[in-house]
């Protein structure tokens, strides 16, 4: 089996950066609001808060207490590495040193990787993610799905924010991205969810 190249956005997929988001959020504005409130990417629609706002309590969240988005990608990474033998390649849009304070996070929560590419927050991913030559790709971006779908085997990983992409495979957790990457590479078909 040749290696493959499997790309993995972070927030929002491996890590659970909303939360955090929403924790600020809710201190700041004294509201309850939760992850099923966010019926759309641009949070300004959901929430009463300026895009200025948005960038502001993104900018401070504290990076270490954002949780993983699911403690089940340990054990897929793992097996995407040894099983398949995949290079992991994260990718994000965001400072330079949120990007340092991801690694170290990510090292703690013992996530393996063989690099995290960033890109310049706001822009999409599409001429980087052709240059990598992914086999396969995970964001919960709806924009970024949009603009990357067609350049390799790209996932959808379900967010209440992400209900109107259409054309690509949904993933609802870890293992069911790991199931259909494995059914298509080592029977040519996924049997999980396409």
């Amino acid at each position: 089996m040749s290696k493959i190249k499997i790309g993995l956005d972070i927030d929002g997929v491996l890590l659970n950066t909303m939360a955090e988001f929403l924790n600020l959020l809710n201190w700041k504005k004294g509201t309850n609001y939760e992850r099923d409130d966010i019926k759309h990417y641009e949070l300004t629609t959901c929430f009463p808060i300026t895009k200025e706002d948005e960038a502001l309590y993104f900018s401070n969240l504290s990076v270490r207490h954002i949780p993983l988005q699911d403690t089940r990608w340990v054990e897929v990474i793992n097996n995407l590495i040894h099983h398949l033998k995949a290079e992991i390649i994260l990718i994000t849009c965001n400072s330079d040193e949120r990007v340092k304070e991801y690694r170290r996070l990510l090292m703690l929560h013992r996530i393996p990787f063989h690099d995290i590419i960033n890109i310049p927050y706001g822009q999409l991913k599409t001429n980087v993610l052709k240059n990598l030559n992914l086999n396969y790709y995970i964001d919960d971006s709806p924009y970024q799905i949009e603009a990357v779908k067609d350049i390799q085997k790209t996932y959808c990983y379900a967010q209440p924010w992400n209900h109107s992409v259409n054309g690509v495979y949904r993933a609802y957790n870890p293992l069911q991205f790991y199931s259909s990457v494995k059914d298509l590479e080592t029977y040519g078909r996924d049997y999980t969810i396409g």
